[in-house]
């Protein structure tokens, strides 16, 4: 998503977004329902003649596999039913970690708030939802007192993120068991050796779901708070534990160990917006043209900097720590408007 906005092949970009937002949409999904939805792929014409058919259905058949396999390079993968329908391979698909520079994620602000504002834009929710996983590409943290959890840049090779994701990805593959040092949100560090089940990016962070056995149960980490990531000596087989992204998927504010009970004020839309917004996490209470939104969120500040990013009309209320983090976003907001 967004790849049309920061990269120099617009229109090949903006065809693979839409491909993509469409077999998550209508999967599962037949080429034939997909040629006549992602309208960069020519729907069949009977008027025209044969042979003018045929090379035109021979180019766009060549055109979509290209397509899947640029997909795959991004970290998407399709897989077929048995009725030769396509639908997102969430066992095998990742978020792929995205480097842009600042000129491009200060374009990324000004063209993303302006699609969702204007009302034509068909992708207004799927961008805004893209948005709010996306937050930390975006820089808004320079809005707030400090960067808050930025992962420390360690240069290239195995102990960066991507070496470290590389070696989860490796051990879910062929069934390894991971050994590492953990630091937690409050900074206690224990030695774990846990059984992966699944793996993804999110704001620019990779995070481990695996199998603890010292706790007893699943549990998520963050790869940029593990050191000394190995295999187990210990080649035991183990069995697989079922992995859903979907149960796994959070906004933002709610990665950590916290649990803190929040409130957040949506002024100046409809329910139908209100839930697009809150991805139906959480629960809304109507009060008089806006909405009371009740959330656990894990972070106080970065639920503060997630309502600066879904703003104006997005306000935290409680708790306290949350609502003072936002104003000074405000102000610092403000600040850089005047000296601009």
């Amino acid at each position: 998503m967004l790849l049309s906005m920061i990269s120099g092949d617009k229109s090949a970009s903006e065809r693979l977004d839409t491909l993509a937002l469409c077999i998550m949409r209508h999967a599962p999904i037949s080429y034939e329902r997909i040629r006549s939805i992602v309208t960069s792929y020519a729907p069949a014409d009977p008027s025209t003649p044969a042979e003018e058919q045929r090379k035109r259905e021979a180019s766009t058949r060549r055109m979509f596999e290209r397509d899947k396999q640029d997909l795959e390079s991004r970290g998407i993968y399709l897989q077929l039913d048995g009725q030769m329908r396509y639908s997102i391979d969430a066992q095998r698909t990742y978020a792929a970690p995205v480097e842009i520079t600042e000129e491009q994620a200060s374009v990324l602000r000004v063209l993303a708030g302006a699609l969702i504002s204007d009302q034509s834009y068909p992708l207004a929710d799927e961008l805004r939802h893209a948005l709010v996983k996306l937050s930390n590409e975006l820089e808004i943290p320079d809005l707030m007192i400090e960067n808050i959890d930025s992962p420390k840049k360690t240069g290239s090779g195995r102990n960066t993120q991507a070496g470290r994701l590389y070696k989860v990805k490796t051990a879910i593959a062929e069934s390894k068991r991971l050994k590492f040092s953990y630091t937690d949100a409050q900074g206690k560090t224990s030695e774990r050796e846990v059984e992966p089940a699944g793996c993804f990016v999110l704001q620019k962070r990779g995070y481990l779901v695996a199998f603890d056995p010292s706790r007893d149960g699943m549990r998520e980490f963050r790869l940029d708070r593990m050191n000394s990531l190995s295999f187990s000596r210990d080649t035991s087989p183990f069995e697989r534990h079922p992995f859903d992204l979907d149960e796994w998927r959070k906004l933002p504010f709610q990665f950590g160990g916290g649990h803190i009970a929040a409130d957040v004020l949506i002024e100046g839309t409809s329910e139908n917006r209100a839930r697009q917004l809150t991805l139906d996490f959480g629960s809304l209470e109507a009060r008089d043209g806006s909405y009371l939104w009740h959330i656990d969120a894990a972070d106080a500040k970065a639920l503060a900097r997630w309502c600066i990013e879904m703003g104006p009309g997005v306000t935290p209320i409680a708790p306290p720590e949350a609502r003072a983090a936002y104003l000074v976003g405000i102000q610092r907001a403000l600040d850089v408007c005047k000296e601009a």
